[in-house]
């Protein structure tokens, strides 16, 4: 009983992350979309901004499945009745959350970087 009502609430919430795409550009239009037109002429500008597109949508993901970690480890931390082999897993998960996301943090700053450099 008790894992079928922690994979219904794993479940659950990761599909939480959906809620963020659920307002997208106006692929139709040929300044700005996601996709280019045919007609439009293929420019660095525009696989640069494809780039983008993919690389932030890649490190929402990862974001959030390290914050779904880190939920988790918490969820673990609390029902360890004090149990020490789960209370050292779950504070390890909780950790390897937050290394995760300060990798994310770290990959966005130096491709922002290197972005910056190369104009």
């Amino acid at each position: 009983m008790k894992n079928k009502l922690t994979k219904i609430i794993v479940s659950g919430l990761s599909l939480l992350p959906l809620a963020a795409f659920a307002q997208i550009p106006d692929i139709s239009s040929t300044d700005g979309g996601l996709i280019p037109e045919a007609s439009d002429t293929y420019t660095i500008q525009n696989l640069i901004s494809t780039a983008n597109t993919g690389i932030a949508i890649f490190v929402s993901i990862l974001v959030t499945l390290s914050v779904l970690f880190m939920v988790w480890g918490g969820f673990t931390y609390i029902t360890s009745g004090g149990d020490s082999d789960k209370v050292k897993d779950a504070k390890n998960r909780v950790v390897y959350g937050l290394v995760g996301i300060g990798v994310m943090i770290l990959a966005v700053a130096a491709f922002n970087i290197i972005g910056s450099f190369l104009g």
